[in-house]
Formats: structure tokens, sequence, C-alpha cells
């Protein structure tokens, strides 16, 4: 008679570790509108009951897959910038090779639409949009005094740390498109950055 083989039990944070990756390969194929508790417990293959004993809302399951998917990247482009504000240029190199080869394509998609659709107050993904928003402009602003030339308040950091982090995607999508190679595009953000801190000499930003 076989003797049927040991089934492998998972510890509860190894399951919630396996069922986020397993959200994470949801969202990388039908990007966030194919994540639901239902598609989760599919594609787990497990019953929805366990999907909630981890997840007790969609809400959670869409900030908890983020966190997942994205978190160690804005922590790495964090380090990048706080370790490097008086060296612009290796903090910028450091991002633009996160955006252009620690990222698949379905997880830039993904990560795009959380920072650009302009979802309806209420919606479950709003709440994880504005989130991914506040980290996006939190990333550079640790070196936007030294990029400027002025000490500024938080909320001025934080505004020009988006637009700055808004100069990444234009690299992504310019590659994306053919019209650049990463390399070029590298180059020219580096050319862009040596016009900024050489405009300190018009003065303070609007409202500084």
């Amino acid at each position: 008679m076989a003797v049927k083989p040991k089934r492998n039990y998972l510890n509860r944070e190894q399951r919630r570790q396996q069922l986020l990756e397993t959200a994470a390969t949801i969202v990388d194929a039908q990007s966030w509108s194919g994540l639901t508790m239902i598609s989760l417990a599919e594609q787990a293959q497990v019953s929805r009951q366990l999907i909630y004993q981890h997840f007790n809302s969609i809400d959670e399951l869409l900030l908890q897959t983020i966190d997942h998917m994205f978190g160690t990247l804005y922590e790495d482009s964090q380090q990048d910038f706080s370790s490097q504000p008086d060296h612009l240029e290796v903090a910028i190199t450091a991002q633009h090779r996160h955006y252009h080869e620690d990222l698949s394509e379905g997880r830039v998609r993904a990560l795009w639409t959380i920072l650009f659709t302009p979802y309806e107050q209420g919606v479950p993904i709003a709440k994880a949009a504005r989130m991914m928003r506040r980290l996006s402009a939190d990333v550079p602003a640790a070196s936007i005094d030294k990029l400027v030339g002025y000490d500024l308040d938080k909320a001025q950091r934080r505004n020009i740390g988006f637009m700055v982090d808004m100069l990444f995607w234009g690299s992504y999508s310019l590659v994306t498109d053919g019209d650049l190679n990463k390399d070029e595009a590298l180059a020219l953000l580096l050319w862009m950055l040596k016009r900024f801190k050489a405009g300190k000499r018009i003065g303070p930003p609007p409202g500084a």
C-alpha cells in the first residue's frame, strides 16, 4: 500500500505571505480590478473563509498587497535619497535603476494605476492611492532643500518631491515607447538635475 506524502503545513505568517504573493500575481496579470476576495481564494486554491481569516476586508487586502509589492522598492528608494543628500546624482541613478530594473511591467502598470487613477471617495482602493501618492512624494523629499538651495517646510518639500518623482515616470514612458534607451534616459535626467541645481540663482520658490 502506497504511503501518502505528508502535507506541508504553513504557519499563519507563512500563509499570509503566500496569499499576498498570490495577490501580487493576480495584480501583475489583471491589474487591481482583478483582485477580489473570491479571485484570491480561487487562485490560491483555498476557501474564502481562510482569506477572511487573514484579511478582514477588500480594503485591508488591497493595502497589504500594495505594501507587499512595493514596500521594498520604496524603502530602498528612501534610503537612496536620505543617504545621499549631497550627491543627488548618485541617488537619481539608483532610483532610475529601481524603476527600470526592479519592477516587472505588470507591477509598473499596477503602480501607475494606483498613483494616477482619480478614484471616488469611499472606493476601497482610493485610500491606497492616497497612501501611495504620499509615499511617492516623500521618497525624494529629503534631498529637495539641496536641490533648490533653500530650507523649505515639509509641505513644500513633499510637493516638489512628487514632481521630481514624476520625472522617473516620464523617463520610464520614453524608454517603454522606444524613444530613448535606459542609458540615454538616465543621461537626460542627470542633465536636467544639473540645470535644476544651477537654477538656485533665480531665488526662492513661490510661497517660500
